[in-house]
């Protein structure tokens, strides 16, 4: 039941940014997401409509829910019922929207980067650092840093990418 759920979720997210096309930044890296998503909401908000996403709201369900401006719904059906209706109705009611979504995109395990920013598409992409962390899934920090470039590698020609020279 909850696959449904979450395959609804993104699918009404992947609707929402069809209709009002924000500009995506997608963050990433194996410390320091929260960070700096806060950091650039702080500085885009005082110009522009943002939308960041909450806690640390960075997977599959996370970054539709945070499309769709919902909160995590639990093990209420209630609130996953207002949380698909959300995202129902933005979808087809006309309405305001962000301009910009700066959003966490995790990965714990192969092609979970991979997952989101086909779910999100990025125009600016920016990577932390890299670190030996959910290695148990990965194997190596090499491939957690293979993993974090799918973010890099889903940014435009024309967007930006921005990485931690450390």
């Amino acid at each position: 039941m909850k696959r449904l759920l979450v395959s609804l979720l993104q699918f009404f997210a992947r609707w929402v940014l069809r209709k009002y096309r924000p500009l995506v930044v997608g963050i990433t890296g194996s410390v320091g997401k929260t960070s700096t998503k806060d950091a650039i909401f702080a500085v885009l908000a005082s110009k522009f409509s943002v939308r960041a996403s909450p806690k640390n709201y960075n997977n599959e369900l996370g970054v539709p829910l945070t499309i769709i401006g919902a909160r995590a719904p639990g093990k209420s059906l209630a609130r996953w019922c207002a949380a698909l209706a959300r995202g129902l109705w933005l979808i087809a009611a006309p309405g305001r929207y962000p301009a910009i979504l700066a959003l966490e995109m995790g990965a714990d395990r192969p092609k979970d980067i991979t997952k989101l920013v086909t779910l999100a598409p990025p125009r600016v992409g920016v990577v932390t650092a890299v670190a030996p962390v959910h290695t148990e899934f990965f194997g190596s920090v090499k491939r957690v840093a293979v993993e974090k470039r799918r973010l890099v590698e889903a940014v435009p020609k024309e967007g930006t990418v921005i990485l931690n020279f450390d």
